[in-house]
């Protein structure tokens, strides 16, 4: 699988949404070969609040209408160690799943920096 082209054009987006304007930059994009097929991984800065967000993608999906899109919120203990406390790394799976079945599309991991009290909470509570 080539990463396309057209993911090197996102590389520095402006956007501007209910007047805040902020930048979007590609980091990387590199090949992601996992469990469920193989992908394409893109890592995303952007400036407002300081956070890095992963795109997993399948496909050339830019400028694409209906494209099958799900936005995951990240989870430490879910998504890294199977936490029976959560049904995150299930969520996570499924959408690689159901991307794969159809072709392609993308999911969205925002990155989530829990206050340590709040991951205390989750892992002993």
């Amino acid at each position: 699988m080539e990463i396309p082209r057209s993911y090197l054009s996102l590389i520095n987006d402006d956007i501007e949404y209910e007047n805040v304007s902020f930048s979007v930059i590609l980091v990387t994009a590199v090949k992601l070969p996992t469990i469920f097929g193989d992908f394409i991984a893109l890592a995303f800065h952007q400036n407002i609040d300081n956070k890095e967000h992963l795109v997993i993608v399948k496909g050339d999906v830019v400028d694409k209408e209906n494209v099958l899109v799900r936005v995951h919120s990240e989870c430490l203990t879910g998504d890294t160690i199977g936490s029976l406390r959560c049904d995150c790394r299930e969520q996570l799976e499924g959408g690689l799943k159901k991307i794969e079945d159809e072709g392609e599309g993308l999911e969205q991991l925002n990155e989530f920096k829990p206050q340590f009290d709040n991951l205390i909470h989750s892992v002993i509570l």
